[in-house]
């Protein structure tokens, strides 16, 4: 009977230790993409502010988004340009005052924004498949961006194209 017990108080510390040890994260899949992000980011999607994106996750004064672009959607020649070009034609696209940096084998660029709830610093990567393009942002208020920067980055680097 003690052995049997022992058994049960084991298994259960361990099903206590595994579950603490969760990371706190959700995978987000959308359209070919996958993103790690917060378990509190609410899926906002269907927002009407959402429109044009193919998703959007925020918590308070901070979100990303995503939106997928086919290649055969371009214009002709423009479909088979490579992801830097790409990177360059969002910014130019979107009348962006920013420059396209490579940053730790990703391209990325930094823009800010007025919006109804103050400044937002948007930080966006760029990513391919062979089918589509992907830009992916993250946006936060400004007088905040400095210390969720590296939360950012790391959800953005989590990124991944199938």
């Amino acid at each position: 009977m003690k052995r049997i017990l022992s058994l049960i108080l084991l298994l259960s510390l361990c099903a206590i230790l595994l579950c603490g040890c969760a990371d706190g994260y959700q995978t987000v899949e959308k359209n070919g993409l996958k993103l790690r992000l917060p378990g509190y980011f609410e899926d906002k999607s269907s927002e009407s502010y959402a429109a044009g994106y193919d998703f959007l996750y925020s918590y308070g004064g901070m979100g990303f988004l995503g939106i997928r672009e086919d290649r055969s959607d371009f214009p002709e020649g423009y479909g088979s340009m490579d992801l830097k070009a790409y990177g360059n034609f969002v910014i130019y696209g979107n009348q962006l005052a920013c420059e396209l940096v490579n940053r730790e084998g990703f391209y990325t660029f930094t823009y800010q924004k007025a919006a109804p709830e103050g400044d937002l610093t948007y930080v966006a990567i760029v990513l391919e498949n062979k089918d589509a393009f992907y830009t992916v942002q993250a946006y936060c208020l400004s007088e905040f961006y400095s210390e969720n920067a590296s939360l950012i980055w790391k959800c953005l680097t989590s990124a991944k194209v199938q």
